[in-house]
């Protein structure tokens, strides 16, 4: 993941910058993750990128040209950009940054970050917006955010997606959220797999999964509440009969992984036909967890989520679910039995692939 960091090319006079942002670097090299900033090689600036690149990580630089001709830029970055003016500069950092995040700094990080927080709010941007509340740096910023709520000038709504973290295990619990999340949303179909089901002359369903996050539909969602509702649009086809089978879920992080609990369809949808695009807009307080379904854990190795859960739907009825997500697909195994007996599911895990 590129990460884009916001931050000064000042030092600073407090210890605690320096290291929080050796410590930010160092983790974002270790982790696999790559580096976008300002590309100066001085203050705050420079320290994570030393940081990074020591750690073994890759580290763009995106420098204006007024800069390079004062000799502001590091001459060791694996990548250095050079921009004409700070506003293309400003544009190429939103525009490789898979996640943002705003270290403490002057008003140059504030207009860059405020950047971003717009177009996060506006939906022009769907990547987490994090502002490193180090120390309580932020605090004011995140009141004024509450008091535009409180004015009725902005929305907890608008506002979905603009995180404050305290500390970098805050960091990574968001980035974590963020990326299965992503991973696990969008438009889905087993195609490949059907067609070579089909060729094998074997019975399979033609599948599609649609994902969308619903948190814009939902009213008055607590303040600091982090996370993701999805709304699931399944469908399944077999000699030519298609069923619908829709589901909302929501997805948060716990100490010991990604947690899915599924909630009931809300009062007054339609369950067949309950979808992103036909759900109306309902209050948080309305939402019902599921009392059948056990919450499915998800633990990740090697950028591959996997997890599931058993659930006891009667004393006779279990429904069985393992999933696995990478990049390059989803692979679905679900089943149920009655009585030890599979009434639904097939031998093969559906392998779902992005449209």
């Amino acid at each position: 993941m590129n990460i884009t960091v916001y931050l000064g090319a000042n030092e600073g006079n407090d210890p605690c910058l320096r290291n929080a942002v050796e410590e930010l670097g160092i983790w974002i090299g270790n982790s696999g993750n790559a580096l976008i900033y300002g590309g100066s090689k001085s203050g705050l600036m420079g320290a994570i990128a030393e940081s990074v690149l020591k750690a073994g990580g890759k580290v763009t630089g995106v420098e204006p040209n007024f800069f390079i001709e004062n000799e502001f830029q590091h001459d060791g970055l694996t990548k250095l950009i050079v921009t004409k003016d700070m506003a293309e500069r400003k544009k190429k950092m939103i525009e490789l940054g898979e996640a943002f995040i705003a270290f403490p700094g002057g008003t140059g990080t504030l207009e860059e970050i405020t950047e971003v927080m717009s177009k996060v709010s506006l939906k022009h941007l769907d990547a987490p917006c994090i502002l490193y509340n180090l120390n309580g740096y932020y605090n004011d910023l995140k009141a004024l955010l509450n008091h535009m709520v409180e004015k009725g000038l902005s929305s907890n709504e608008r506002q979905e997606g603009i995180y404050f973290a305290e500390n970098l295990d805050d960091i990574k619990r968001i980035l974590k959220l963020n990326r299965f999340v992503g991973m696990m949303t969008g438009h889905f179909d087993n195609k490949e797999q059907f067609d070579m089901m089909q060729k094998a002359g074997k019975i399979y369903p033609y599948a599609e999964h649609v994902n969308t996050i619903c948190n814009d539909k939902i009213k008055n969602i607590p303040k600091d509440f982090n996370g993701k509702f999805v709304v699931e649009e399944s469908y399944y086809e077999t000699n030519g009969k298609r069923h619908a089978s829709p589901h909302l879920f929501l997805i948060t992080e716990t100490e010991d992984g990604i947690l899915l609990s599924s909630y009931e369809i809300p009062a007054g949808e339609d369950k067949n036909t309950f979808s992103y695009n036909s759900m109306k807009k309902v209050d948080y307080t309305e939402l019902k967890k599921s009392e059948k379904f056990t919450p499915a854990l998800y633990h990740e190795r090697n950028g591959i989520w996997e997890g599931g859960s058993t659930s006891q739907f009667s004393p006779v009825m279990i429904f069985k679910l393992w999933e696995k997500f990478s990049d390059s697909c989803l692979e679905v195994s679900e089943s149920m039995e009655v009585n030890g007996k599979r009434t639904f599911g097939y031998d093969e895990p559906i392998i779902y692939k992005r449209v």
